[in-house]
């Protein structure tokens, strides 16, 4: 058993250790990527995962899911080949299309292999403990990632930081293959997908209890959570080195696991409070967006902090109100809402930044969630989360 545990564990730390992560976004403004062209490659990154949900979750009950796992993670590496041979926007399109294939193939096909295995040697209740486990070393992986890659870039420069992401990805692929084969002992839950997100739906608009802090969730990541692959262009606006820039990414990051850690003290916080620091959050990203410097970049890690602090307690509301056999659904509904959401949010950062600045952009999306904040805040119907 310790050894399967060990390949799961380091599966997802390889999956995560990608050294070109907090910089590639200011590498591909540095080959000429203009701010729509940027904000469109990311939308491509989130429409192509979001097409290919339902054909990915039919091949994830039909294959070998360890075969399908390695299969993404060498789609994956040929698409930063594609980044490091063809450093333009096209070649940058076509490894963010094939990092989306890549994405949708591990959608939910990762979690059921794991849970599959562990049913299979009778410990499927340690699935919480395990999966837990196997997101953390993610996590610290990704930290490890940030905080190499300041020094990796000072010795051989992108192209240094790509070679070692392909590699990190290969050998994910490598490992995925160790991993065992389980009978299935439960679907990946993706086949009826658009029959679940229907069946969310009803349930959540006929619900005033989930939808309220569903509405809440969506709109907290969207504003939040997408936001976070330009925090690279806010550094290098700000006139950070490109060496300095991981290490205040990995702040940002950091706040953030911070606060995940810490957001149950707050379960008993009354909704309008909540809604005040969604308010403090917004204000932060003004702030930041107005001063778009190394100082400015420091209150964009409280921001982040924030925003995660806030969203764990809203998505643990929306949970407890959402009955058993629904919770799988409504959790598909809030993440295609969510896809959704951040696909409008890049293309609109972009033409923003493209006509007048990057700051600008910051900006507009800081009053827009201060505005949010504020109609939650005002909305009696919403205080009563």
């Amino acid at each position: 058993m310790r050894s399967v545990l060990g390949k799961i564990y380091a599966y997802k730390a390889l999956d995560d250790l990608i050294l070109i992560y907090p910089l590639y976004a200011v590498m591909f403004v540095d080959h000429g990527v203009s701010p729509s062209q940027l904000a469109l490659l990311f939308a491509v990154w989130s429409a192509v995962g979001l097409a290919l949900e339902v054909p990915s979750g039919i091949l994830a009950d039909h294959l070998s899911r360890k075969h399908l796992l390695a299969a993404g993670q060498l789609i994956r590496a040929a698409g930063y080949a594609c980044w490091l041979l063809f450093p333009s926007f096209w070649g940058y399109l076509a490894g963010f299309v094939l990092w989306g294939i890549k994405g949708a193939l591990q959608s939910g096909t990762f979690e059921a292999l794991v849970y599959d295995e562990l049913d299979r040697r009778g410990a499927a209740d340690d699935y919480a403990k395990v999966i837990g486990r196997a997101r953390a070393s993610g996590i610290v992986a990704i930290l490890m990632a940030m905080l190499a890659a300041s020094g990796v870039h000072r010795l051989g420069g992108y192209e240094l930081l790509m070679v070692l992401s392909v590699a990190a990805v290969i050998a994910a692929a490598v490992v995925a293959l160790a991993l065992p084969s389980a009978p299935r002992a439960q679907s990946t839950g993706e086949v009826d997908y658009l029959a679940h997100l229907k069946q969310a739906l009803g349930e959540a608009l006929s619900t005033v209890a989930i939808l309220r802090p569903m509405l809440v969730v969506v709109t907290l990541w969207t504003l939040g959570g997408s936001l976070d692959e330009f925090w690279g262009i806010y550094g290098e606006e700000a006139g950070l080195s490109r060496d300095a820039i991981p290490i205040y990414y990995a702040a940002t990051y950091a706040t953030s696991a911070l606060a995940a850690a810490l957001a149950y003290r707050l379960s008993g916080a009354p909704a309008a409070a909540l809604y005040g620091v969604v308010i403090l959050a917004g204000g932060l990203l003004i702030a930041a967006a107005d001063m778009m410097s190394p100082a400015g970049m420091l209150l964009l890690a409280v921001f982040a902090g924030l925003v995660k602090l806030i969203d764990i307690n809203f998505e643990t509301r929306m949970q407890h109100a959402i009955s058993t056999e629904r919770r799988a659904t409504i959790a598909s509904l809030a993440g295609f809402l969510w896809t959704v959401g951040s696909i409008g949010l890049y293309l609109a950062f972009g033409q923003i930044a493209e006509r007048w600045s990057y700051g600008a952009a910051f900006m507009t999306f800081g009053v827009v969630m201060v505005l949010s904040g504020a109609a939650f805040l005002f909305s009696r119907a919403f205080r009563r989360i």
